[in-house]
Parts: structure tokens; sequence; C-alpha cells
């Protein structure tokens, strides 16, 4: 089974407009709708920083318009609290539990295994206001005292792929969430 962009567009489409907006709420960072509710504001930073990774506030805020959306750069930076961190892990969490699958490896040699794993990580610097929930490496030099790192595992026989699972950005790659996950007998890791 291949992941298609109509399944991808399913699975963000449920979180992101269904589950968004209550996670919102729960965490504390919606507390009344009234200009925008947490799906907005998911799709303003998904869209925004897909189109330009390095978007600016009143970039992004061109965006919320063409959602129809009014919010100034500085309303939008007020939004950047721990109570946003906190929404955005959870609907990030809840968009990796959907499990996707990619074209499977055809190559023979692969399938004299029971499974071919990959695992990788990426690290991702946050500001320093953050360090409460994302634990970065450091603050001397370039290490910044707030990070997420993000872990992924494909499976290239069967094409699954897990993740990305976030963990503090100072976890060692050998702690990987996916540590205590099985690897079946015969499997190449």
């Amino acid at each position: 089974m291949s992941t298609t962009i109509a399944q991808i567009e399913q699975a963000l489409r449920e979180v992101v407009e269904q589950d968004a907006p209550r996670l919102a709420r729960e965490t504390g960072f919606i507390q009344r709708e009234r200009n925008f509710d947490g799906s907005d504001f998911a799709q303003v930073l998904i869209f925004g920083w897909l189109q330009n990774g390095e978007a600016s506030l009143d970039e992004l805020t061109q965006v919320a318009q063409e959602r129809d959306v009014t919010l100034s750069g500085s309303g939008l930076s007020q939004r950047f609290t721990p109570q946003c961190a906190q929404f955005m892990r959870l609907l990030f969490e809840r968009l990796a539990q959907r499990r996707m699958h990619a074209q499977a490896v055809e190559i023979p040699l692969l399938r004299r295994f029971r499974a071919v794993l990959i695992e990788d990580s990426s690290v991702i610097t946050l500001p320093a206001v953050l360090a409460a929930i994302w634990r970065g490496c450091g603050g001397r030099g370039k290490a910044s005292k707030a990070a997420v790192k993000l872990h992924t595992r494909w499976e290239m026989v069967s094409g699954e792929l897990q993740g990305p699972l976030l963990s503090d950005g100072r976890l060692a790659d050998v702690s990987s969430p996916f540590k205590d996950e099985p690897i079946p007998a015969g499997s190449l890791f």
C-alpha cells in the first residue's frame, strides 16, 4: 500500500480541522473563539511555513488574511505562549499517530530480511522561552536552551513510516522513543 496525496489530505483535514479546535481549548491556548480558532492558527503556521520556512510574522498574517482572519504581526506574536507550544505539540502528536505507507522498496537483497528498519532524527531549535517544555542542548555558542527532536522510522520492506515522534532536543539518538518497540527476528536495523 502506498500513501497517496488523498490519504495525506484526509489525515490533515481530520486532525487540523476537527481535532485542532478542541485541542486548542483543552490546552488553554484558545479561551474564546472570536477572531480565529485552533484550526485557523494551525493552518496559518503550516501553510505559511510550508510556503516559506523563514516566513516573518507579517508574511504569516498574510496567510491568515487568505483564510479571512484579520490579525496583526504583533497579535500573532503574542499568541506564541507555552499554551501554544502545548497545543502544537498535541496537534503534531495526533498527526504522527496516523500510520502512513510509502512505496515498499523492491530490492531483492532487502527481501531476504523480515524487516529493514531505518531511523533518523532531526533537531529544530526553538526560542529559549520554551526550554521548560523542550530542553535543548545548552545555551552556549550555537547550542540552544530549547529544541525539539523529531524521530522517524521507515520499514522499507512494507513501506510503513512511523513518526515523527517528539522528544527534547538533547535526547541522544540511542534513546529514541522507538527503542522500546521490538525489532522482529530476522530484521536488519
